[in-house]
């Protein structure tokens, strides 16, 4: 069985005037890919611009943590108790581009294969 969690992203994306949104995905815990599953999700979500994603959770000591790799985000996971949501501050920049993650997931999507 898949273990499915909830993340709930507290989004802010750069512009005049900044946009504000939250977001609630369901990410397999236990991908090998599952921080490049969170980023496909949010560049799903926002297709038309290329946003550069910073990443924070809250863990139980009060400290805010950056994620930048599935190692990063699977430890935020090991934190929760069962069936809880993993809540995540994520600010979107368009002035810094996503580089070769974005080119090579938007060549990816239009050939059909989501990595």
């Amino acid at each position: 069985m898949v273990n499915q969690v909830k993340v709930k992203c507290f989004m802010t994306l750069d512009g005049s005037p900044p946009m504000e949104e939250i977001r609630l995905f369901k990410v397999d815990a236990e991908s090998t890919t599952v921080y490049d599953d969170l980023l496909a999700k949010l560049m799903d979500c926002y297709k038309d611009a290329p946003y550069a994603y910073s990443m924070t959770w809250t863990d139980s000591e009060n400290d805010e943590i950056k994620v930048s790799s599935n190692g990063e985000l699977q430890a935020a996971f090991e934190e929760l108790a069962e069936k809880q949501t993993l809540k995540m501050k994520i600010t979107g920049s368009k002035t810094v581009r996503w580089g070769g993650y974005y080119n090579k997931m938007k060549k990816n999507k239009n050939s059909g294969k989501i990595h």
